[in-house]
């Protein structure tokens, strides 16, 4: 018979929106700060990274 095991785990996701003429390497970026913003406030959080503004900086 196997033992169960009471295992914690944590969950935390980093999202970005891409804008038209952004690449896909810079929203990915984007993502993966907002990603270890969540993990650093705490873990099991959602964090997003919005521009300011409407439109990214040039």
């Amino acid at each position: 018979m196997i033992s169960p095991r009471l295992v914690k785990k944590t969950s935390s996701f980093g999202v970005a929106m891409r804008h038209a003429q952004e690449s896909a390497m810079s929203v990915l970026k984007r993502a993966d700060e907002a990603l270890y913003s969540a993990k650093n406030q705490g873990r099991n959080r959602v964090e997003s990274f919005c521009w300011p503004t409407a439109k990214p900086p040039n």
